[in-house]
């Protein structure tokens, strides 16, 4: 027991909020086993009676560093997986990010127990947490349907007023690979992610990213935010028309 007050001394509690007691048992015991110093990546299938049913539940545990989060969404979709939901938190004690993916194949279907490919997700993941420079940058197909299915894009920029982060919340279409593009978009505006929350719902996205500058501050400048406006824009837009 004593080993567990250690490993949760104080991670946030967002966490808490968050995940299930299912799933901070599965956790708990999957990161006291392995050592809480040492990357992790998890996989099982998503509870029937839960959102997302069917989805793959994939939780990445590993040590906080500039653009984790890109390298994680790159991945997965240069693995062809379509990420149905995420919650992304990194804890400000432990300095390791705690996220989770709810993941689908291209097509809609269930991963399911296909072990093979199971292991294949987990030991990409794991390779591209300790090293990124092996991750390619894969552009996905995108259907003619997908094109042609309207969806505004929104880009809302604030500040946060308790805590200093940056919320950025995006409104668009769902696409394959959208992540992984904002991701590298965060990235070349030089900007670290804390945390995210990421929704699909039908044939578009609702999600909302928390951001800081290199210096671990907010964006406080009219120009900074309307490059970052900007950015997303295009980012979003030209993948559209590729």
């Amino acid at each position: 027991m004593e080993d567990f007050f250690a490993l949760w001394d104080n991670p946030g509690d967002d966490y808490f909020l968050r995940e299930t007691p299912e799933n901070i048992a599965w956790h708990s015991r999957a990161i006291a086993s392995h050592g809480k110093n040492v990357p992790l990546v998890l996989l099982k299938e998503t509870n029937t009676a839960a959102s997302y049913a069917g989805g793959t539940q994939v939780f990445v545990y590993a040590p906080d560093r500039p653009y984790l989060f890109t390298d994680i969404v790159t991945t997965l979709s240069n693995l062809n997986l379509a990420i149905q939901d995420a919650r992304i938190m990194t804890s400000s004690t432990s300095h390791f990010s705690l996220d989770t993916f709810i993941v689908l194949e291209e097509d809609g279907t269930s991963i399911g127990d296909n072990s093979e490919r199971l292991l294949e997700i987990q030991r990409q993941l794991l390779l591209a947490i300790q090293d990124p420079d092996s991750i390619s940058i894969t552009h996905r197909r995108i259907s003619r349907q997908l094109k042609h299915f309207q969806v505004p894009t929104e880009i809302t920029i604030s500040n946060d007023s308790i805590n200093p982060k940056t919320i950025v919340e995006v409104v668009a279409a769902d696409r394959p690979g959208l992540l992984a593009d904002i991701g590298r978009c965060f990235k070349e505006q030089n900007l670290i992610l804390q945390n995210a929350r990421i929704s699909t719902l039908a044939e578009h996205v609702e999600d909302v990213f928390f951001v800081v500058n290199q210096n671990g501050e907010p964006l406080h400048s009219t120009e900074e935010v309307e490059n970052l406006q900007k950015a997303l824009t295009k980012t979003i837009s030209e993948a559209l028309e590729r």
